[in-house]
């Protein structure tokens, strides 16, 4: 954590000047590598936080793309999708065309309600990548067409919940777990998760994140569904919370 808060004090006073002298706390109750965006979160909030203290307040859209400048300077690479969900809040829909990020606002009056189940990872995210390019090499034609359906299933995932379609999004979440699974990205572990909160009520269940353990996000109808679905989760012998949709992206608090 604290390498993606040093780059982001970095990027930070070169894009606003100064030489400050910080004392940085970071709080958080997420699992370290847990896939949920921690690191595009604390990238994010460093660079505002910083901005703020020099005078400075950069719109959403610069920050999501610093925010992705951080985890490329960090990890080596990053689609900076994560850095964009953080920066703008809600739910985005976020792609390239031709090279340039486009990130679109999407509307929806359900409030999502959703449980996360987590697992330690096996590998890290670099070698995941490393294990799909290595089956993609192999089986190109196969892989890409893979790839395509997954995302025609974001598109479709888009429109249910735009006319409030849960049961909708749950069903094209299984089916997204399901190419993700045969990708390689999965773990008996996760799979365990995946099937544990199905079968306590969860309308989809998918891993997220960069594979090979990190944590599953469930899909739930209501609150007593997402209680059943957490303490299955847990009974199985896996970390569990329940979360819902934040609609504001990263804020300042106690700015005076």
């Amino acid at each position: 954590a604290a390498s993606y808060a040093l780059q982001a004090l970095k990027l930070a006073s070169e894009k606003f000047g100064g030489d400050l002298g910080l004392d940085v706390k970071i709080e958080s109750s997420m699992p370290v590598g847990a896939g949920l965006g921690t690191s595009a979160a604390l990238s994010v909030a460093t660079l505002a936080a910083y901005a703020a203290l020099q005078g400075f307040e950069p719109t959403r859209e610069a920050l999501a793309k610093m925010g992705r400048e951080v985890e490329v300077a960090v990890q080596g690479s990053s689609s900076g999708m994560d850095a964009a969900a953080v920066a703008y809040g809600g739910a985005i829909l976020y792609r390239h065309v031709k090279g340039d990020a486009q990130i679109e606002r999407l509307s929806f009056g359900e409030r999502i309600i959703l449980a996360v189940g987590y697992t330690e990872r096996v590998l890290p995210t670099s070698e995941s990548v490393k294990l799909v390019s290595k089956i993609f090499s192999k089986h190109n034609s196969t892989v890409i067409r893979v790839l395509d359906a997954i995302g025609e299933l974001v598109l479709e995932a888009r429109r249910a919940l735009e006319t409030g379609d849960i049961k909708g999004v749950g069903e094209l979440m299984n089916i997204n777990h399901g190419l993700l699974y045969a990708l390689g990205v999965s773990t008996p572990r996760v799979e365990q998760i995946v099937q544990v909160a199905r079968g306590a009520g969860a309308l989809g269940s998918k891993l997220t994140g960069g594979g090979m353990g990190g944590s599953v996000v469930c899909i739930c109808p209501d609150n007593n569904t997402l209680e059943s679905v957490v303490s299955a989760i847990r009974i199985a012998g896996y970390t569990a919370f329940g979360v819902t949709e934040d609609r504001y992206g990263v804020m300042l608090e106690g700015k005076s």
